[in-house]
């Protein structure tokens, strides 16, 4: 019964796709709920107009990299790890959702860049890994678009590198594993 009407919960809203997210596993669902709720406030209510403290970049970053961390780290060392890490379809899945439900479009994110350049790079990276049927080519290349469009500023510059750099980075390691290993000559 209690599998039914999840089913049917679906069809209520499309705010309960949200639902769907959420872990199979009974015990962890009222936990997985209240951090995906609070995430999707924190977005809704503070991501694009102020800088987010901290905890609460952290609190996103992981649920946007569905990662358990400490509460004391830094929040630039958690989107590098974030970003260096690999996700499974679940994952992305979860975190695509998420970013689409939070609000963001092409035309807000030049408020969450100033406001807020760590998250805002997390889920570009997001939106640009995802498939089709989440985000086709045409709407990577409007948040794409709207990133290069906007004033040069501190917080564009460093969600920039980031980007380039994370590409970089990927770059490189998927061609260090596709050549053979070869002996230098001594």
């Amino acid at each position: 019964v209690a599998d039914y009407l999840h089913a049917q919960l679906v069809w209520l809203t499309p705010t309960n796709l949200r639902l769907l997210l959420l872990p199979d596993d009974e015990e962890d669902d009222l936990e997985a709920t209240e951090r995906f709720r609070q995430v999707l406030k924190l977005f809704q209510t503070k991501a694009f107009a102020q800088p987010l403290a901290p905890s609460e970049q952290r609190t996103i970053l992981q649920v946007l990299s569905d990662k358990k961390s400490s509460t004391n780290e830094d929040p630039a060392s958690s989107v590098n790890a974030a970003m260096s890490q690999t996700y499974d379809d679940d994952d992305e899945t979860s975190a695509i959702r998420l970013v689409q439900e939070s609000g963001l479009t092409p035309q807000n994110l030049p408020r969450l860049v100033e406001h807020n350049p760590i998250v805002a790079t997390e889920c570009l990276l997001r939106i640009l890994a995802s498939t089709p049927p989440f985000c086709n080519e045409d709407e990577k290349n409007e948040y794409l678009s709207s990133l290069v469009g906007m004033d040069m500023s501190l917080h564009t510059m460093e969600v920039v590198n980031r980007l380039a750099t994370h590409n970089t980075n990927a770059a490189s390691s998927s061609r260090a594993a596709a050549a053979p290993n070869k002996k230098q000559p001594g």
